[in-house]
């Protein structure tokens, strides 16, 4: 039997509907964030597909608003609230990476001069998303269609090589708001196609106000 399998760039998937949510013509709010992703890729698929497994990168920024520990363990709960959901409700496999620290080099805006700042990046996402990609592709027979939700161009390389290597359909759906590269346009077999993420489509996959897992009750915080 044909096997659809879906991997998700959590990152850059939140920080595009972030982005459409901040947009001036947008009817999206905050609320928007929660999205059942399972129910999110079956719109693109005829009703009587199955979507055999779904895999979300990302990370817990557990670096941010370091002087403020409400808030900190505010935005860390949400995460984790999150993730359960995406794991026990919409039956998706979490993969949590990391944050790593980064020195980079700016020019102070006020006095002009070269400062060297410490900032937080995402770690392992891509790398983990793209092994696991190669690794079904190249060991399940039965996997005929890959789905991978971002816009990220370091996907590319391990997409021209399965679609060179093997027979797997691979579908990108591309996250709403995305500034999507002329390279993804180039790309050329009958087996990949591309599409965009819509408003209509986030608002139809949204996960429920209130959902009881195990007796407990998980709340959207964007209420």
């Amino acid at each position: 039997m044909k096997k659809v399998f879906a991997y998700i760039d959590g990152f850059n998937s939140y920080h595009c509907l972030k982005s459409a949510i901040e947009s001036q013509n947008s009817t999206l709010t905050n609320k928007n964030k929660w999205i059942n992703y399972r129910k999110l890729i079956s719109l693109f698929f005829d009703k009587n597909t199955d979507i055999d497994k779904i895999m979300f990168f990302s990370a817990i920024p557990y670096h941010v608003y370091k002087y403020d520990v409400n808030k900190r363990t505010d935005k860390i709960n949400k995460h984790n609230a999150f993730y359960e959901i995406l794991e026990k409700y919409c039956n998706i496999e979490v993969v949590n990476g990391r944050f790593g620290k980064k020195i980079v080099t700016d020019t102070c805006p006020n006095c002009n001069k070269q400062i060297k700042l410490k900032k937080h990046e995402e770690k392992e996402t891509d790398v983990s998303l793209s092994i696991n990609i190669l690794y079904d592709a190249l060991t399940i027979k039965e996997l005929d269609t890959i789905v991978i939700i971002s816009s990220d161009t370091d996907y590319i390389p391990i997409i021209k090589m399965i679609l060179e290597r093997t027979n797997k359909k691979i579908k990108m759906l591309f996250p709403i708001n995305s500034l999507i590269n002329k390279e993804f346009s180039k790309i050329s077999n009958k087996n990949y196609s591309a599409k965009t993420i819509k408003e209509r489509h986030i608002k139809l996959s949204q996960i429920p106000d209130k959902v009881v897992i195990d007796d407990i009750i998980y709340q959207t915080p964007y209420i």
